[in-house]
């Protein structure tokens, strides 16, 4: 039986800026279940926290169902609303609160977890980590998702090292905000040459690992797969059938 990886959702609401008739969406690309089905989970979308429910209670339900969590990118187009660059919680207020209960809980269950993008950024903010306040759109690259863009260089002591290898990575680049200061607990798992942290995980967990990459969308790369697989091994430790 395959383990339950939870995919964290955007809402269209938020992130499409108008009202939608039925409530609007909860939605996910493609590219994180398939990648997490090829890993050997099931990919299941989590969506944001309903306005009538109980928020704590549907987070535990979450918690108590699923093996392992992934926390998604995608969803930043309100931030072009902004005059300045906007926190996450300004962006998705429901989306970001949502996640941030999910990380919590998850991260004092020693649950296993994937970020990327969004995802580790959201990560970053609310374990005590800092974001730029400018944009950074020199790592939003042109050319094709599944194609790389920039090298990132693995930190050797790492637990990512120790899952895809510590040579140079080449990956591909699709955001325009970034983590400035690392939360305390955490280690700098990879960072690009321009200083760009493009990785990082909590020392004192199974698997608590994020990307400011998208290695979803570099499926046929051997470390894509080798961090994927990785993850669902993580989420089986725990795992009764």
């Amino acid at each position: 039986m395959r383990p339950i990886i939870g995919i964290t959702c955007p809402h269209s609401e938020e992130t499409w800026g108008k009202t939608v008739d039925g409530g609007g969406f909860d939605y996910a690309g493609r590219a994180y279940a398939a990648a997490i089905y090829a890993a050997g989970g099931m990919p299941l979308l989590i969506p944001v926290a309903f306005e009538e429910a109980d928020i704590d209670a549907y987070a535990e339900e979450v918690i108590n169902r699923v093996n392992g969590l992934y926390f998604t990118g995608g969803g930043n187009r309100k931030a072009e609303a902004f005059s300045e660059l906007p926190s996450l919680f300004e962006q998705q207020p429901r989306r970001s609160q949502w996640e941030a209960l999910l990380l919590q809980k998850a991260y004092e269950k020693d649950m296993p977890c994937l970020g990327v993008c969004r995802g580790h950024q959201m990560m970053a903010m609310l374990f005590g980590g800092e974001m730029d306040t400018e944009r950074f759109p020199t790592h939003k690259q042109a050319a094709p998702s599944d194609c790389g863009s920039h090298n990132i260089t693995i930190n050797p002591e790492s637990k990512l090292a120790s899952l895809v290898g510590n040579e140079d990575w080449f990956v591909n680049s699709i955001h325009v905000e970034r983590v400035k200061k690392l939360p305390d607990g955490f280690i700098a798992s990879a960072i690009a040459d321009d200083g760009t942290l493009e990785a990082m995980e909590a020392l004192d967990k199974t698997f608590f690992l994020s990307t400011q990459f998208h290695p979803e969308l570099m499926p046929e790369e051997v470390r894509s797969k080798q961090l994927f697989k990785s993850f669902i091994e993580a989420t089986k430790k725990e795992f009764i059938i």
